[in-house]
C-alpha cells in the first residue's frame, strides 16, 4: 500500500492506496502514513487535511493485523484532521481514526471493531479509545470481538455523522472547506487546548482556558475577527505563508 499527499488550496488530502479490507497490511505503511502526517503539518499553506482511503475500507484497507513489533506511534497532527471512513474500520485502522483524527464522516455501511483483536484493542483501552467513547461498549468490542455499525458508533460518540456510503468523502471536503475559512492560527491553538486540557482538572482547564482566550483575542486573527464583523466585510486572516 502507498500514501499519496496533495493539497487544493488550504484542504490537503491524505490517501492511502492499494489492497483490500482482508489483505494484510505493509509493516512500512504505519511510518508512510506518519511521513505524510508531517508534511500536512509542515506545508506551511496546509490548514485542515481529509484522511481517507482510495478502496472501499478506510485507512484500514489491510490494517487489520501488523505485527505489533511493527506498528509505529500513529501521529498527531498540530492541525485539524477529518476521516472520511466507509467499509470496516478495524484494528489499525480504528487505531489511526482515534489517534490522527478530529472529526470523523462515516458511510451508513461502516462498521468499527477488533474482529481479530491480537491485544493492540487492549493498550487502546488504556489511551485514546478509552477517552473518546464510554468504557462498556469499548470492552465488548475488545472482549466479544464484534464490530458495531455506523448507527452505533454515532450514538455512542466515536464518531461525528453518518451520510449516504457515496457522499462520504464530499461531505469531508465540505466539512473541510467550512474549517479552511477560519483562522488557522485559531484552529491550532483549539485543537492544542482541547488535548491539553484531557488531562488537567477542571480548575485547570479552566485557567489554561483562559489563557488560550487571551493569546486568540490579542493575535491579529483575533483582532481582525473583531474589525470585520464591525465593518461588515469578509474575513481576512492570516494564512501562514498563504497568498490567496
Amino acid at each position: 500500500m502507498t500514501v499519496h499527499y496533495e493539497r487544493d488550496g488550504g484542504v490537503a488530502t491524505i490517501t492511502i492506496a492499494g489492497g483490500s479490507s482482508r489483505d494484510r497490511s505493509d509493516a512500512g505503511l504505519g511510518g508512510e502514513l506518519n511521513a505524510q502526517l508531517a508534511a500536512f503539518d509542515d506545508d506551511p499553506a496546509a490548514t485542515v487535511c481529509v484522511l481517507c482511503g482510495a478502496s472501499e475500507a478506510y485507512v484500514g484497507a489491510g490494517a487489520r493485523r501488523w505485527p505489533a513489533a511493527a506498528r509505529p506511534p500513529i501521529a498527531r497532527p498540530v492541525k485539524p484532521v477529518i476521516a472520511a471512513i466507509t467499509g470496516d474500520c478495524f484494528g489499525e485502522a480504528l487505531v489511526v481514526v482515534a489517534q490522527a483524527s478530529d472529526v470523523r464522516i462515516a458511510g451508513a455501511g461502516a462498521r468499527f471493531g477488533f474482529p481479530d483483536d491480537d491485544g493492540l484493542g487492549t493498550l487502546l483501552a488504556r489511551s485514546r479509545l478509552l477517552q473518546q467513547m464510554p468504557y462498556a461498549p469499548l470492552m465488548a468490542m475488545l472482549l466479544a470481538g464484534e464490530p458495531i455499525d455506523a448507527a452505533e458508533a454515532l450514538r455512542i460518540g466515536l464518531i461525528t455523522e453518518v451520510v449516504a456510503d457515496a457522499g462520504v468523502l464530499a461531505r469531508a471536503l465540505g466539512v473541510a472547506a467550512q474549517v479552511d475559512r477560519l483562522p488557522p492560527f485559531t484552529t491550532r491553538l483549539e485543537k492544542t487546548a482541547v488535548l491539553a486540557c484531557e488531562q488537567l482538572n477542571a480548575a485547570d482547564a479552566v485557567y489554561f482556558g483562559w489563557a488560550f482566550d487571551c493569546m486568540t483575542h490579542r493575535h491579529p486573527d483575533g483582532l481582525e475577527g473583531v474589525a470585520s464583523w464591525v465593518e461588515k466585510r469578509e474575513p481576512q486572516f492570516w494564512r501562514f505563508g498563504r497568498e490567496d
